[in-house]
């Protein structure tokens, strides 16, 4: 196996892997550059909305303040 597999998306050596989910596939490896995994927006098993729901429920059960910021509404909890 080699040192540093290719990026999947550019084929410079990869500096980070990770499991891509498919619907269509079965999980596989993912490896990225340095400069593509950065580029590379991190990707959510749930909408969006209800991953904000489920991370303030969080929270407020572990007493946490908590900040966040989206495009569409600004910061909320301030």
């Amino acid at each position: 196996m080699q040192q540093e597999p290719p990026c999947s998306a550019c084929g410079q050596p990869s500096r980070t892997s990770g499991v891509l989910h498919d619907r269509d596939h079965r999980p596989r490896w993912f490896d990225r550059c340095r400069e593509c995994s950065l580029a590379t927006p991190p990707t959510l098993r749930v909408p969006p909305a209800q991953f904000l729901e489920e991370l303030r429920a969080v929270a407020a059960d572990a007493r946490l303040p908590l900040h966040t910021c989206t495009n569409e509404g600004g910061w909320e909890g301030e």
